[in-house]
């Protein structure tokens, strides 16, 4: 059960950095 939290908390944390970095490039144009 935490292995799977955990695995999700990693999941959603990556697709943060994604959004994020998008969000940057974004705003750099």
């Amino acid at each position: 059960m935490e292995r799977m939290c955990s695995i999700w908390w990693n999941m959603f944390l990556s697709l943060l950095k994604l959004l994020f970095r998008y969000f940057l490039s974004i705003s750099m144009l």
